[in-house]
């Protein structure tokens, strides 16, 4: 009738400390930085010659 003691002293809390990692993962689900990187293509447009043009109207 002793070991009876034993069997609560094991810590089933530890289970709910596994469940707290689930939450990080949502967090990483989150892909707010890859609009950042599409950020570059604007580049192209500054590539375009549309712009000189208009100070060579100016220039004449």
């Amino acid at each position: 009738m002793g070991p009876p003691a034993p069997r609560e002293r094991q810590p089933p809390p530890e289970p709910r400390v596994r469940q707290a990692p689930p939450p990080p993962r949502r967090a990483t689900a989150q892909p707010p930085p890859l609009p950042r990187e599409r950020q570059p293509p604007p580049q192209p447009r500054d590539r375009m010659p549309p712009p000189p043009p208009k100070s060579s109207h100016t220039s004449a």
